[in-house]
């Protein structure tokens, strides 16, 4: 009991139970071995009726907490073995492994919930007020071909900031309401898997001395031009 309960190592639900049945199992000796010992070595072979009847209740409490303690780590072998963790999506996100948790979780999720505010709306509040100023610098220019090529700098990042943010936002941001769905998985597959393929897609393939390096790179002619 002592190793268990100082060793961290061992604080899973199957120790914990082990725990509680070693030391419910010892109140259940005791409780029999004290009366045990003086009918031994005495020649007293009597209880009285209040010590009879004392025995009897902790002797029927303790015998009945092991019968469901017993059939309790039962079933949890079950559930590790039959039903293992299991969260409505193909990794290990914040929000459904709270949800998994057998206490009140409205602290954790109200704390998630503005840690999420914290870390998606300010940044993105942030490109919004970047852009603002290059859209007011950008109309500025007086050629429609200095604005065009102004505009497609910003396409690829203006691409993953809608994908990214909007993804995130979907999945962090939406009311506690909204039960998870399996429309979550496919958007989680976009901001996890899709969005990081596509940035050095996106930043690479459209970006010209990129492609040239990439042509070197592959051994392919690569156009000069003349001084």
């Amino acid at each position: 009991m002592a190793v268990i309960r100082f060793s961290w190592t061992l604080h899973t639900p199957m120790y914990d139970f082990l725990l509680i049945l070693s030391f419910s199992e010892s109140c259940y000796t005791f409780v029999i071995i004290p009366q045990l010992l003086v009918h031994l070595f005495s020649d007293t072979k009597t209880i009285t009726f209040m010590a009879c009847a004392n025995q009897l209740f902790f002797f029927l409490a303790f015998a009945c907490t092991n019968c469901f303690l017993i059939a309790v780590m039962g079933y949890d072998r079950y559930v590790a073995i039959c039903h293992p963790l299991r969260v409505n999506h193909y990794f290990c996100d914040m929000a459904p492994v709270i949800k998994l948790a057998c206490t009140d979780t409205h602290v954790k999720e109200l704390a998630l919930f503005s840690l999420n505010i914290l870390v998606i709306m300010v940044p993105f509040l942030l490109i919004l007020i970047s852009y603002g100023f290059i859209v007011n610098t950008i109309l500025k220019i007086p050629s429609a071909e200095g604005k065009k090529k102004a505009f497609a700098t910003c396409a690829s990042h203006l691409t993953l900031v809608f994908v990214h943010y909007g993804c995130a936002s979907i999945i962090c941001l939406r009311p506690k309401s909204k039960s998870a769905s399996d429309k979550d998985q496919l958007v989680a597959v976009t901001y996890t898997a899709v969005t990081p393929l596509l940035s050095p897609l996106v930043y690479s393939l459209r970006n010209k001395e990129v492609k040239t390096a990439l042509k070197r790179v592959l051994g392919m002619p690569v156009a000069t031009k003349m001084s």
